[in-house]
């Protein structure tokens, strides 16, 4: 079934190909045997990437609980997900974090049109134009982004940059452009938890009435049916499903 991206599909197709080029008016480093060229997207994302977390997909920072290559605090991840994917209950897969960080970068270059004020703004959450009001330690990692960005934009990036660093060749992600079946709690206190069967560990009570999405299905030990839930906080759990009711979609 043919779905839309709606916003964020038509920024896409309205600037990806400035961007693809080097839209915004930078150069990569002019050292000699060099051929400068344009910074593009993937230049950009390949020196964020390396500065949030040196290409790992599975980074996960112990103090702040950032995750992935581009270092998404989860509450971002949920809220960016449900905005481009649709699904703010997807996990962070490998494509979904491609597609996700470069969604959002496209959106941010549209808003500021200078790398240097989208690397701020990864950083920060905001972009003044005005650099000396940045601090230190922002000033030192939009300086770090941007040395590695036209690194990458140069002619031996790949003897240079780790090649993990690079936007990965990955399959463009599912948009749940649907609507996902509901269902809604029919015991008083539910505990959900981290899997489908009592032996895993419960982190939350729902109570009768509660309603929330239906993200997969599967059976315990004993056979009984459970239920992959997602919350409105994006998160996730399971459920016995013999404690629930399916409701209407809306």
């Amino acid at each position: 079934m043919k779905t839309t991206l709606g916003r964020s599909n038509r920024v896409l197709i309205a600037i990806a190909g400035a961007l693809l080029i080097g839209a915004g008016g930078l150069f990569s480093g002019s050292a000699a045997g060099h051929h400068p060229r344009r910074i593009g997207i993937d230049d950009f994302m390949t020196g964020l990437a390396c500065v949030e977390s040196g290409g790992r997909f599975g980074a996960v920072n112990s103090r702040s609980g950032a995750l992935g290559k581009y270092q998404f605090m989860p509450r971002i991840w949920r809220a960016w997900s449900g905005r481009y994917l649709r699904n703010r209950w997807a996990e962070p897969t490998p494509a979904n974090q491609e597609f996700v960080a470069r969604s959002r970068i496209i959106d941010l270059y549209a808003r500021h049109h200078r790398w240097r004020l989208v690397a701020h703004w990864w950083r920060t959450g905001n972009a003044p134009r005005d650099e000396s009001t940045w601090t230190r330690s922002s000033t030192r990692y939009v300086n770090r982004v941007m040395r590695l960005t036209r690194l990458a934009a140069s002619a031996d990036a790949d003897h240079q940059i780790p090649q993990r660093c690079f936007p990965a060749k990955v399959e463009r992600p599912t948009i749940r452009d649907e609507r996902l079946p509901k269902v809604a709690v029919t015991g008083r206190r539910v505990f959900l938890r981290r899997g489908p069967g009592p032996r895993h560990r419960a982190f939350e009570v729902v109570r009768r009435g509660d309603r929330m999405v239906v993200l997969d299905r599967a059976r315990s030990g004993g056979g009984y049916r459970w239920l992959r839930v997602g919350l409105k906080d994006g998160r996730t759990g399971w459920i016995f499903a013999r404690l629930t009711r399916a409701i209407d979609r809306g």
